[in-house]
């Protein structure tokens, strides 16, 4: 019974350890610059594309998804491809730099 009451303080201590670190790295997206928003999950971008058909900008895992279920873009409906996204390397160093990534 000892060692149970021990590893119940231990794993309580190592929780409120991860608690106190996922609070540090919550992000206040108050500050956050629209333009680094996903338009579809309004989440920070980690890998910005353009989309050829209509020269808008979002995160390649949100369309690469959004592609597995339905190849037609949503917001003007029409075809896309994996090939027709192109990386936003500028936004995503923008990105990078005020360490939103």
């Amino acid at each position: 019974m000892k060692l149970q009451n021990c590893l119940i303080i231990v794993l309580n201590k190592q929780l409120k350890e991860v608690e106190l670190l996922a609070e540090s790295k919550k992000i206040n997206y108050d500050d956050c610059p629209e333009e680094f928003l996903d338009p579809l999950t309004y989440e920070i971008m980690e890998d910005p594309v353009i989309l050829t058909s209509s020269n808008m900008t979002c995160d390649r895992q949100t369309i690469e998804i959004q592609l597995l279920s339905n190849p037609i873009y949503p917001y003007i409906r029409s075809s896309l491809t994996k090939e027709m996204l192109i990386p936003n390397k500028e936004l995503k160093e923008r990105i990078k730099r005020k360490k939103w990534l």
